[in-house]
């Protein structure tokens, strides 16, 4: 039998359809195949995509309630703050209606203090006014009421507080003098009660605050100083320790005793006895008591 193709052409023809149905069938494969891993990639993607929007929102959620928390700490700590600078009124009470009342409040309140600080042992100058010689014969004016009440319950606290720590003596009590007071009033007489405050280091070079200056001297050790200053630190006034100045003494201060005739040395003088790290010094002590503008505590100041 013959067996070689009686037909090339058509042989020819076969091979070649039988090439391309290969081919077409390998296409065919290799495509469904990418179909199929951009199905997974897809898939994956979508999972990848879920995933990460729900740990979005997780985090989102629970961010803005950290968020929350520390905004709500923030406004506890800023009303605390407000009432603190902002209440001049709340912290001063009530203002004497007129001169007169405000004249005899002035002198309960050095009065006051004069036995506050003999019951404490704490010599002070003759005739102390505490500031306030301005108005040892008559009360502030109209306009000067609210100011110099201020003041004087500043100075009340700072006062009170340094009998506390116990110095030797009290040398002096000066307060900063209102505009309002340096304008209608003159200095004669009364220069003792003010001094003037260094703007360098004073509060009031930020305009958004208002501020006054106390100066307070006494004598006594290094832990008369630190107890003052640790006491102010936590006074509920808005008041700040702006400068402190030593002067060593050359000799320790006498103890004085309380006599009919006054303040005298007491017997224990005659022969004092040093003590290390006792070594007396005057100590002057600038502060300023701050308030934010706005709130009325600036008129007349």
């Amino acid at each position: 039998m013959n067996l070689r193709p009686q037909h090339p052409r058509f042989l020819l023809l076969m091979g070649g359809m039988a090439l391309l149905f290969g081919a077409g069938l390998w296409w065919t494969l290799r495509t469904i195949e990418a179909a199929a891993s951009a199905e997974r990639q897809l898939a994956s993607k979508r999972h990848e995509w879920r995933m990460l929007t729900e740990g979005e929102a997780a985090a989102t959620e629970d961010a803005s309630a950290r968020l929350q928390a520390k905004q709500a700490a923030a406004a506890r700590q800023l009303a605390t703050l407000a009432a603190q600078w902002h209440g001049p009124e709340a912290e001063a009470g009530p203002l004497p209606p007129d001169r007169a009342a405000a004249f005899f409040e002035l002198a309960a309140m050095i009065e006051s203090l004069r036995k506050t600080a003999e019951a404490a042992g704490v010599r002070l100058q003759a005739d102390e006014y505490f500031g306030f010689s301005s108005y040892r014969q008559t009360g502030p004016e109209e306009r000067l009421i609210e100011i110099v009440h201020r003041q004087q319950m500043v100075v009340q606290r700072l006062v009170e507080t340094l009998c506390e720590a116990s110095p030797a003596s009290l040398l002096a009590v000066q307060r900063e003098q209102p505009e309002a007071e340096r304008v209608g009033r003159a200095q004669t007489g009364v220069a003792a009660d003010f001094f003037t405050v260094d703007s360098r280091w004073s509060l009031r070079r930020d305009p958004a605050v208002w501020a006054q200056a106390y100066r307070i001297v006494f004598t006594g050790d290094t832990r008369v100083l630190r107890s003052f200053l640790s006491r102010l630190a936590v006074l509920d006034q808005p008041l700040s320790v702006r400068l402190v100045e030593v002067e060593p003494l050359a000799e320790p201060s006498p103890v004085m005793k309380p006599g009919a005739g006054g303040w005298t040395p007491s017997s224990a003088d005659v022969a004092p006895t040093s003590v290390l790290g006792a070594r007396q010094s005057k100590f002057t002590v600038t502060v300023e008591h701050a308030m934010v503008n706005g709130t009325g505590a600036e008129d007349g100041k």
